[in-house]
């Protein structure tokens, strides 16, 4: 069985519109539609060249952007410039490395499952279509020759679960790494909710702002917190070592002199009366 069906495409339709250069000519032969197709190939070349410009300012941003963002967690810009490995760097400085080989595996493997299912897909259908063709278009002979595929179609099928499967779990990565980005940057919910919903914009913001703060990747900023649930912070702001009982300061004992030593002090030669006698001497707590 010929499996390429093209070749009895074209011939059904050369028969039902006949041959395409006369048809073109005729239809290119009025004015109007010279005028109607010239305005369309402007208004084609035109937005051709401004999606090019857009392109190239939102590459522009995505760099600059980038490039700030790598600088404020301490790495060099010129990673940003770098493919793949800049993801390994925007994975290092906002959540963690395992993550990025976790997405990167997932990534590779829903390609692999998708080039291999749409294998699988052509040739069920591929012989299908043909046979359609070939019996004049007979809808009862490309059923049958499906039923020949059914396993293939099965196959197809079964992969196309776990591409759906693994697609779900590189959604839900992709939204836990916003999360992080947003905090890295020392950013909260409404930082993270803009990255969901309008994704460039706010990254332009978080790496253009000129007030830029990085706050540590997710380990470190998990140790921050731990250590600051460690540590007693009163209203004065200031951080102190919790006291513990063994350790508290016993006040220290009163300096009095002994009743003798005011016995000992001489009298002031001019003022006879300022002799201290030991009765005039403050009496000790500790011996009366």
């Amino acid at each position: 069985m010929n499996v390429n069906p093209f070749p009895q495409i074209l011939e059904y339709f050369s028969k039902k519109f006949g041959s395409l250069p006369e048809q073109l000519s005729v239809i290119f032969s009025n004015t109007a539609v010279r005028i109607v197709v010239g305005l369309c190939l402007v208004v084609l070349v035109t937005a051709l060249i401004i999606a090019a410009a857009a392109v190239i300012f939102n590459a522009v941003l995505w760099f600059v952007s980038t490039w700030r963002m790598f600088r404020a967690a301490g790495e060099g810009g010129w990673k940003s410039l770098i493919p793949f490995y800049n993801q390994y760097i925007f994975y290092k400085i906002t959540w963690s490395k395992t993550a990025f080989w976790v997405v990167l595996i997932l990534s590779f493997g829903l390609g692999i499952l998708n080039g291999i299912a749409g294998a699988l897909f052509a040739v069920a259908f591929r012989s299908s279509i043909a046979a359609f063709f070939e019996s004049a278009f007979d809808f009862a002979q490309a059923t049958a020759q499906l039923g020949v595929n059914a396993g293939s179609i099965v196959s197809v099928a079964i992969l196309y679960v776990f591409v759906i499967f693994v697609g779900g779990a590189l959604f839900v990565l992709d939204i836990i790494s916003r999360w992080h980005l947003s905090k890295a940057y020392n950013h909260g919910f409404w930082y993270f909710a803009g990255l969901i919903v309008f994704p460039k914009i706010f990254y332009y913001i978080i790496g253009l702002d000129s007030g830029i703060t990085y706050t540590g990747n997710a380990a470190a900023r998990k140790e921050k917190k731990e250590a600051a649930k460690s540590k007693t912070v009163p209203a004065s702001g200031m951080i102190l070592d919790e006291i513990r009982p063994e350790e508290s300061v016993e006040p220290a004992p009163a300096l009095v002199a002994a009743p003798e030593a005011y016995a000992a002090a001489p009298a002031d030669p001019q003022d006879p009366g300022s002799a201290i006698t030991p009765e005039d001497a403050p009496n000790d707590p500790e011996n009366p």
